[in-house]
């Protein structure tokens, strides 16, 4: 499961034109993640809080991520789908921008 970091904030300061761009900036950064999607995740930044960036024209935008796997414990789609939001909201009271398992 992938959320925009509070998109709806995003959307209502910058209008419905830039969140549309945001959302198919976000789609096409994940339709190139390969391998199954499994990687190292960055380093958080000494004080635990992401690294604010906003040079002319530019906007930060962050994603909150969920995973799960088919498994014993998850053992039909609604399950892993399940899991995986539960991990996204676990992701999210984490600070956001993070994977959680």
């Amino acid at each position: 499961m992938v959320d925009v970091d509070r998109f709806k904030k995003f959307n209502d300061r910058h209008g419905h034109d830039v969140g549309d761009q945001v959302l198919r900036m976000v789609a096409s950064r994940l339709k190139r993640v390969s391998g199954g999607g499994r990687g190292r995740p960055r380093k958080k930044p000494a004080n635990g809080r992401p690294k604010k960036t906003r040079a002319r024209g530019k906007l930060a935008v962050t994603v909150s991520i969920g995973v799960a796997e088919h498994s014993g414990v998850n053992p039909t789609a609604a399950d892993v789908l399940k899991a995986a939001d539960k991990a996204l909201y676990r992701a999210k009271r984490g600070g956001r921008n993070r994977v959680s398992v």
